[in-house]
């Protein structure tokens, strides 16, 4: 919480115990969006749909290198994204990527 919020932020909820509103975390960067329950369903569902049309093993790297970059620090982050890119570089889905580009079309990742 310390590395999204900074050290007195993460301080003040924790010991205070403070709760907050969703109002509040949307504004201190704890949440991204705040949904009401009546579009719950339909916004969560159109932002599965969004990530699903994106190429799998990149949105796996992603998540591999944010993921390695705040638990280990940002040069093994690092590291980790430049050995995930040269393997996607490899991959059919990076050639589906380029060609539907230049073919002005959605691509179809197929995660290969």
């Amino acid at each position: 919480m310390a590395r999204l919020l900074g050290r007195s932020k993460a301080l003040e909820l924790i010991l205070l115990g403070k709760r907050l509103t969703a109002k509040e975390a949307l504004e201190i960067g704890l949440i991204d969006k705040i949904f009401f329950a009546e579009t719950f369903h339909q916004e969560t569902m159109e932002f599965a749909n969004q990530l699903a049309k994106k190429a799998p093993l990149a949105v796996q790297s992603i998540l591999k290198g944010m993921i390695t970059g705040i638990e280990k620090g940002i040069e093994e982050g690092l590291k980790v994204d430049r050995e995930c890119s040269e393997m996607l570089a490899k991959t059919e889905d990076a050639a589906e990527g380029f060609m539907a580009f230049a073919q002005k079309r959605e691509p179809v990742f197929k995660g290969r």
